[in-house]
Order: C-alpha cells, then sequence, then structure tokens
C-alpha cells in the first residue's frame, strides 16, 4: 500500500530539490525505508505556521 510522504529536510529528495513540507507523493514502504530512517520524509502532514499573537498591553 503506497503512503503520502512529505519532506521533512531540504536537498534533494527522490530526485528532485525539495523545501520542508513539499508533497513527496505516495511511495511504496519499501521505496520509503531508507529516507524514512534518514529522516529526509515523514508520513505526517507540514505543521501549519502560526505566529504566535503580539502580547497585550497592560493598561495600568
Amino acid at each position: 500500500m503506497d503512503t503520502i510522504y512529505y519532506a521533512a529536510a531540504e536537498g534533494f529528495i527522490e530526485g528532485k530539490y525539495r523545501k520542508v513540507g513539499d508533497k513527496i507523493g505516495a511511495l511504496s514502504e519499501a521505496r520509503a525505508k531508507y529516507p524514512l530512517l534518514a529522516g529526509q520524509i515523514t508520513s505526517a502532514p507540514p505543521a501549519k505556521d502560526k505566529a504566535s499573537p503580539a502580547p497585550k498591553k497592560d493598561d495600568t
């Protein structure tokens, strides 16, 4: 069964230069084994970057 993978590191992954969070596509377990072990790809989608809200000023 193929699983969708995403880049966990920036660089050449599966023959193409990818940035962190780029979708790699569906890979079989055998094809994803070594990039997973190396930490280059992940099966979890990238987290959305949310900037922390500015702290509220105290009106005292």
